[in-house]
Parts: structure tokens; C-alpha cells; sequence
């Protein structure tokens, strides 16, 4: 019965409400195409001129609607799994995209209605204005075919709940800690919501926070909202994530292209929480937090705790470092143990202990059974002691000594696996920096990184560092020995690889080591005490642009459902981490049919990631990882990748093989190897595969049967 009444309020308001007018001004309201602008707008607003109570209310605002959309309403509509009206309804006047995710609950009602009832909590004069509002969208989501009544009515209860409940926990949490945030701040802002109840006018007070407290508050809360955002599965894994999860099914010494300490880190998120993508990136927000701890902690004991709160702000708004916090790569644990280094190196020099001297070596040691950049901060050493004669002075002491003898033996691991497998890493490194190849002075490689870095790095904070620079050299002489300290730890690294891009390609997250050091840096030197309001508004610039971008690149669909505008696949940093579980349905299905067959099965794939994205995702793959595998790299007689090292296909004889091949961008299909064709009796192409996302082809791969394996003697 009442599905018959949801239904037929659906048609009254989906079909006997149809006009031209509403035809054109509902879908406005329904798609929010200026949502995004709006909120911008808002927000750099707010920021700029906006008082201390425009600032809570837009911190409530966005936390509101991150819980909404989110959390709430993304777990119901998986739970749910309601569909689209349009999806089992006839004739439905359809005037948005066909949403691919669960019906029930509105998600726009839901956000629509937390915003109404955060306004009207903070400015009680608007709520009629934004309860119109809120109608309005519900209205529109029904009109334009893609919710029932039900849907709506759930997510304006939902949006309420959450609103109110956002709004009443940060008062309550205001009134627990304003003593250890802002001493004395209970006699100018007692009450989150009410300024009049100042003892003092806010105007007036100079409230001067506990910057320590509020930094490690932030530190947690981004810590907590990253791994929610990981468990709420988003997104998948990516082609390295996934490689290196089969690196931690088969531990050794070292690997074909890295130092062991990624596959070390994933084997314990593994055993924590088992093989899901929450396990292999689990690490990437501990050890973000981690280094934010320690840039927090250091600041502080030099009474830069203020400078503190801004490299965290700083940090958080910078792509490169977002993206580190989130994926779970080797340069998540690289920069925390290079940040490590600093730490204690710096704090070694300082005091002359032993002990901050071994933990130097240890870090080090560490650093580079992360990455081999990890070697350059002998280096950054160097110029350190080389600059700074309290420095040089402790090497007339053991502690240096013992720390390079520490910090080395971090590449005897390394080495020994290398001698044993004919120094294939070395090899490796050389083709991929180029070195095999005759240098042909170049500028397209220079521009290229100079492009992806101040996009990476955010444009206002890559000019900060530009004009940091210029600052700097020309004050050299009166810049304190924590700022000269953070330059040589980050500037050899940074520096070097823009002069080697004269020479070969050069990735852009090379320089992830160098980020940190840079950024504090940065604001030690543009901030110092008489220029600190000079940067003021660069700053809140920089931080606006930065978190912006970190929402939207977090949940790439909020573009499509906040503006109506389909991100093309090709532009979308996300193509990268979808599709992989409906990829390797595909190849299950494709698996399923040739094992009816009478003869074994197993799959081949044409790139290492791809290899391993299928193992992890194929659950029968997976469950036999690394005993009894059933997704290989081709064989060949040269190692190209880590595979080369594992156990092959090559005792499945007369066993039948998928082979997946990817179609590249702008290059059509090609033909099966003839390599791998001839370990084969023969070989039929299955056609080409596409997988879809947002009614877009994100990746498209062929698929080949492969039957009759021959003996190793034949191939």
C-alpha cells in the first residue's frame, strides 16, 4: 500500500505537474549548477569578512554536508539498494543523468535540509528563505524523475538530524575545550551560537589561541576523516597499491624497483585487517599524521607554535600532500622518515646527544629502506655542516660518525638482494632516469614538471616559494639556523631534479621529500613577526584554493551532482582508481566459460598493475595468494618487472590462459604478442571489453583465449 501511494505522489508530481515553465526553472534547483561557484564565493567571503561566528557556521556547514552526503546517504543507498524511479517505471519524464547509485535516500534533500537547519541555527532570520529552498530541491529531485517522495521525505528527516546534531555537538565540544583552546575566551564568546552573551565584544577581544592544542585537534580530526574516508570504499586501488600488495605476499631483502619497507608496511596493515583496500592503505593517513605531528611538535619547542598551526593548514592544502595521506605509496613512508631525520638531526645538533644522533642514523637508516631519494639526505647533510659552524662542530664527536654508520646499513638489505639478482635495480633505475640513452639537451621535460609541480604543490604556495626565495637570498645573512636547516633538507632534492629534467622526464612526485621542509620553510620566512600581516590574504587565498580542490578531487561526482558537468574520464584523477572490480567481473565471467571447457584456466595480463589489480580483485585470486596463483605477467627471458622473480604459468600445461590486454588512449587494438602466441597451441581474440562509469567508457580491454599451453622446450 504504500509503495502504491509513493508511486502514485510520484507520477501526480512527476507527470501531472509537467509544464514548460517548471520544465525549465525545477532542473536549476535539481542539478545546483552554481552550487559550487556559490559556495566558493561564500566561503572566500566568510574568510575575508566574515567574523569569528561566520567562520564557525562555515566550519559547521562543511561538516554538516560531508556527513550527509558522505557517510549518511552514500551507506543507505548501498544498504538500501533502492532503484531509480526511471529504472522500473514506464514513461517517466526523465530531466536529469540516470544516477547509478541507490534511490533512497535523497542525498540532495538530505544536504539541502542540513544547510537549513545549520543556518537557521547560527542566523535565525533566514530559515524561511533556505526552508524554501530546501522544498524546492525536493520538489525538483521528484519532478525531474530521479526520487521518489519517499526518497525525499527520508533525506529532508536525515539532513535535519545531522544538521542539528553537527550544530549541537561543536557547541557542546566549544564549551569542553574553550579553556584549553583560547584561554580566557569564556568571557568573549561562552556560547558558539550567541556572541551577545560576551562578557567583552568580540570585537574588542584579542583572542590568542593555544595554537599546540588546536594543531593536534586538527591533526586527529584529519586523521579520523581520512581513514572514514578510505573505509567508505570510494574509491579502489591503483595499479602501484595493488603491486605492492603482492610485493607483501612474497617478503624479501628487496625488490625490482624499491626497497622493501612498503611491502613490510602493507604485510602489517594485512594482518590488522585482512586483504581489503582499507588494509593496504591504512598506513598513508598514520604516517601523514605523523609527520604533521612531528612539523607541529618541532615548531613548538622553537616557540613557533603559531607557525605550526599554519604548516598544517598549509600542508592539508597542498595536493601533493593530500594525495600522499590518502594512497598508500612509498612516498607516504618516505616523507615520514625523512621527516624523521630532520627532526632528530636537527635536534642532535642542537643538543649534542648521543641518543638524537643514533635515532638520526636509525631514521635515515630507514628513510632509505623506503625510497632511494633517501640517499639524498646524506647530501642535505652535508651542506648543513658545510653552513652551519655549530654544526661542524659536532663532528669532532662521535654522534655524526655513528649516525652515517647506521644511516648505510639501511643499504645492506638492498645490496645483498641486488647481488643476488644481477644488480636488476640498478639496471632498472638507469632506463628510468633516462641514463641509457644519449643526453639531448632538452626544455619540454623542464616545463612539463614546472606545470605539474604548481598545480601539485597549489599555484598561491608554489609562488610563496618563489618569493620565499628571493627573500631569503637577499637576507641570508640574518635568516635564523632552523630556516637555513629546512632549505638544505629540502632545496638539493627539489633543485636536482628540475636541473635533471633538463635531461630525462622526471615524475612529479620525485620531489614528495622536499615538500615538507620547503612549505615550513616557507612560512618561518614569509612570516616572520613585522611581515606577518603582509601575507595575511595570499595565505587564506592559498588555503581556500587548496581546500576546494581537496573536496572535489576526494569525490570527483560531487562536480557532476553539484554543477550537472560530466568530469571526461581522460581529465578525471579518479579513471585511475575505478572500474577495477568491474573489470575483473569481466574476466571472471570470461574464466568461468573457458574452465567448462575440461581443461584448467588461469589469466595473463599485459602490465604488472593490471596483473595485480586483477589478483586482488578476482576473490578466488586473491584466496590463493602466493600458493597456488591464477593471474600472471606474460613470461619473458628478461626481468621487466617483480614477476619475473615468482613462479610462473609454466607447469600448467595444456591449460587454457585469458589473456587481458589494455587498449591505450588513441591507439587501436593490437594483436596478441607473437611471444606469448607461441607458448600456446592457439589463440582466438574474444573481443574488446569496455568498462563504464557515469555513462562513460573509462578503459577498454581486449580479451584473447589462449588454449593448449606448450611445454617451456617449445616456446
Amino acid at each position: 500500500m504504500f509503495q502504491a501511494l509513493d508511486v502514485a505522489a510520484f507520477r501526480w508530481i512527476n507527470s501531472g505537474l509537467s509544464n514548460p515553465v517548471f520544465d525549465v526553472l525545477l532542473p536549476i534547483f535539481n542539478g545546483f549548477r552554481f552550487f559550487i561557484p556559490a559556495v566558493i564565493l561564500l566561503g572566500a567571503f566568510l574568510i575575508w569578512k566574515g567574523g569569528y561566528k561566520a567562520k564557525a557556521y562555515l566550519i559547521c556547514l562543511i561538516i554538516a554536508i560531508s556527513l550527509t552526503d558522505g557517510v549518511v546517504c552514500r551507506g543507505l543507498k548501498k544498504a538500501i539498494g533502492r532503484p531509480r524511479p526511471f529504472s522500473t517505471l514506464e514513461n517517466v519524464n526523465l530531466l536529469a543523468g540516470r544516477g547509478l547509485s541507490g534511490s533512497m535516500p535523497s542525498a540532495h534533500a538530505a544536504n539541502s535540509a542540513a544547510v537549513m537547519v545549520v543556518t537557521a541555527l547560527f542566523y535565525r532570520r533566514r530559515w524561511r528563505l533556505m526552508a524554501g529552498l530546501t522544498a524546492t530541491v525536493g520538489v525538483a529531485r521528484i519532478y525531474s524523475g530521479v526520487h521518489y517522495p519517499s526518497d525525499v521525505l527520508v533525506g529532508w528527516g536525515l539532513g535535519l538530524l545531522v544538521g542539528w546534531g553537527t550544530v549541537i555537538g561543536a557547541q557542546r565540544i566549544w564549551r569542553i575545550l574553550i579553556n584549553k583552546l583560547y584561554p580566557s575566551t569564556d568571557q568573549h564568546w561562552p556560547d558558539l551560537l550567541n556572541l551577545s552573551a560576551s562578557k567583552v565584544p568580540i570585537q574588542k577581544a584579542r583572542l590568542e589561541p593555544n595554537w599546540l592544542r588546536l594543531g593536534q585537534g586538527l591533526i586527529l580530526v584529519l586523521l579520523l576523516g581520512r581513514l572514514i574516508y578510505l573505509g567508505s570504499g570510494i574509491i579502489e586501488l591503483s595499479e602501484d597499491e595493488a603491486y605492492q600488495w603482492m610485493w607483501s605476499k612474497h617478503p624479501a631483502l628487496s625488490y625490482f624497483s624499491k626497497p622493501p619497507m612498503i611491502a613490510y608496511v602493507q604485510w602489517v596493515g594485512r594482518s590488522l585487517w585482512g586483504d581489503r583496500e582499507f588494509a593496504v592503505r591504512f598506513f598513508g593517513p598514520i604516517c601523514a599524521a605523523g609527520v604533521s605531528w612531528l612539523a607541529l611538535m618541532w615548531l613548538a619547542r622553537e616557540g613557533k607554535a603559531k607557525s605550526g598551526w599554519l604548516v598544517l593548514l598549509v600542508i592539508t592544502a597542498t595536493p601533493i600532500f593530500a594525495a600522499g595521506a590518502t594512497l598508500m605509496t612509498v612516498d607516504s613512508i618516505s616523507v615520514f622518515f625523512w621527516t624523521g631525520t630532520m627532526f632528530a638531526g636537527y635536534q642532535a645538533i642542537r643538543k649534542g646527544s648521543l641518543h638524537w644522533w643514533v635515532g638520526t642514523g636509525v631514521a635515515i637508516a630507514l628513510s632509505s629502506l623506503s625510497k632511494q631519494t633517501g640517499l639524498f639526505q646524506f647530501v642535505s647533510f652535508i651542506l648543513v655542516f658545510s653552513t652551519w659552524p655549530e654544526a661542524r662542530r659536532q663532528l669532532r664527536s662521535a654522534g655524526p660518525w655513528i649516525a652515517l654508520v647506521i644511516g648505510l646499513l639501511g643499504l645492506v638489505p638492498v645490496l645483498v638482494w641486488n647481488h643476488q639478482h644481477g644488480w636488476i635495480t640498478l639496471e632498472h633505475l638507469q632506463t628510468r632516469a633516462g641514463l641509457d640513452a644519449r643526453w639531448e639537451p632538452t626544455l619540454k621535460f623542464f616545463f612539463r614538471l614546472t606545470g605539474e609541480e604548481f598545480g601539485l604543490l597549489n599555484p598561491i604556495f608554489f609562488c610563496g616559494l618563489v618569493l620565499a626565495s628571493i627573500r631569503f637570498f637577499r637576507k641570508f645573512s640574518t635568516s635564523t639556523e632552523l630556516e637555513r636547516f629546512l632549505f638544505w633538507m629540502g632545496a638539493p632534492v627539489f633543485v636536482g631534479y628540475f636541473i635533471y629534467s633538463l635531461r630525462a622526464l622526471v615524475q612529479p612526485n620525485w620531489i614528495a621529500p622536499a615538500v615538507l621542509p620547503l612549505l615550513m620553510w616557507m612560512v618561518l620566512v614569509l612570516t616572520r613577526q613585522s611581515d606577518w600581516s603582509r601575507w595575511v590574504n595570499w595565505g587564506k587565498s592559498g588555503l581556500l584554493l587548496g581546500f576546494v580542490a581537496m573536496v572535489l578531487v576526494h569525490d570527483t561526482r560531487l562536480i557532476t551532482k553539484t554543477t550537472g558537468l560530466i568530469l571526461p574520464a581522460r581529465s578525471d584523477p579518479h579513471t585511475r582508481v575505478r572500474g577495477w572490480k568491474t573489470l575483473a567481473g569481466i574476466v571472471e565471467s570470461e574464466l568461468a566459460i573457458q574452465s567448462t571447457e575440461g581443461k584448467g584456466a588461469f589469466v595473463i595480463a599485459d602490465h604488472y598493475g593490471l596483473t595485480s589489480l586483477l589478483t586482488f580483485y578476482i576473490p578466488e585470486a586473491q584466496a590463493n595468494v602466493p600458493e597456488k596463483r591464477m593471474v600472471f605477467y606474460p613470461w619473458t627471458e628478461h626481468a621487466e618487472n617483480q614477476y619475473f622473480f615468482w613462479q610462473s604459468y609454466q607447469d600448467r600445461i595444456g591449460d587454457t590462459a585469458i589473456y587481458v590486454q589494455q587498449v591505450r588512449k588513441n591507439k587501436l587494438p593490437a594483436p596478441i604478442p607473437q611471444h606469448l602466441a607461441r607458448q600456446f597451441e592457439s589463440t582466438e581474440e574474444l573481443g574488446i571489453r569496455q568498462v563504464r562509469f557515469n555513462d562513460q567508457v573509462i578503459r577498454e580491454v581486449q580479451l584473447f583465449a589462449c588454449r593448449g599451453l606448450k611445454p617451456v622446450a617449445k616456446w
